[in-house]
């Protein structure tokens, strides 16, 4: 079951994390990074439907299309952004392929292990195999308090708090299910940019937040025979 757990970890958080973040350093912007990688949901849904018989219905379909319209019309001030390289797009789909394979990965061998002994498991797992690769670069942290506050974010928030959310959803939860939560990221990203940085919220991007909120409604609709997400 270990080597199950390790192979998740390496999927769900190592290859996730180190793909989005080589993406940006390749140039690709934060929005472009956003649409690809809000494909999950998708990619997760079509891979499930195979490997763990998760059938889905027209509604559920109907949600995953809402839910990429709206992270689109979420981010789609900041598409023409940054640059459009071949690396960075090829990073980019690194992670979703990651995160995506990882999530069906997580729930087909390793749902019902304990989601505190999974998280420490990933963690470790991707601090051995990505410390040397960040040692390769040196000085290329500078420790002020940006830095210091986005890695405590990144590392307690994401990787622990949101992918240890993730596990536990997915010991209850379909893998399709579950991922069409992650169509609410960008929406929840912006209304915190809102609320704690000020930054202008359109009427596009409001629009974009209640279709990408119908769309995880529809997403997570109990199938027939099927079980629905926890309350």
């Amino acid at each position: 079951m270990l080597r199950h757990v390790i192979a998740a970890g390496l999927l769900v958080q190592t290859g996730y994390f180190a793909g989005v973040f080589q993406a940006m350093h390749a140039g690709l912007s934060a929005g472009m990074v956003a649409l690809i990688a809000g494909l999950q949901p998708v990619v997760v849904s079509v891979v499930a439907s195979v490997v763990l018989d998760e059938k889905r219905n027209w509604r559920q379909w109907l949600g995953l299309l809402l839910g990429v319209a709206g992270v689109l019309l979420v981010i789609e001030h900041k598409l023409g952004q940054g640059v459009i390289t071949l690396a960075g797009v090829a990073f980019c789909a690194l992670a979703l392929l990651s995160i995506s394979l990882g999530t069906v990965y997580q729930k087909r061998f390793c749902a019902g292990v304990d989601v505190t002994a999974t998280s420490v498991v990933h963690s470790a797992v991707s601090l051995l195999v990505l410390t040397p690769a960040a040692l390769l670069e040196p000085g290329a942290i500078v420790w002020n308090g940006a830095f210091i506050f986005a890695l405590l974010w990144v590392s307690l928030v994401v990787s622990i708090g949101a992918i240890g959310i993730l596990l536990w959803l997915l010991r209850h939860g379909e893998a399709g299910q579950v991922s069409g939560l992650f169509f609410l990221v960008p929406p929840t990203t912006a209304v915190i940019a809102w609320l704690a940085f000020g930054e202008s919220v359109s009427g596009l991007m409001w629009l974009g937040m209640a279709v990408a909120m119908l769309g995880v409604w529809l997403g997570s609709a109990r199938a027939p025979g099927r079980t629905a997400l926890p309350e």
